[in-house]
């Protein structure tokens, strides 16, 4: 099992580029392994301060299982 985090903010997730962000869609967002967690409370940070009071850091918990395959 795997963990990597990221920032939520209601139904919204970010993106990071250097210090730029941008609300996006679970599929776009910005993940990090734990050990970045400075990193992740560094952009926290920087969305309290622009006003995002909600953000908040969530752990995704990633299990792999093998997909089944499509009959022909």
């Amino acid at each position: 099992m795997d963990v990597l985090l990221t920032i939520k903010s209601g139904n919204d997730y970010f993106r990071f580029a250097g210090q730029d962000y941008a609300a996006c869609s679970f599929a776009k967002a910005s993940v990090f392994p734990p050990d970045q967690i400075d990193t992740v409370r560094a952009h926290l940070a920087a969305l309290k301060k622009d006003g995002i009071a909600d953000a908040r850091i969530v752990q995704l918990t990633i299990t792999e299982t093998v997909y089944p395959e499509a009959a022909p």
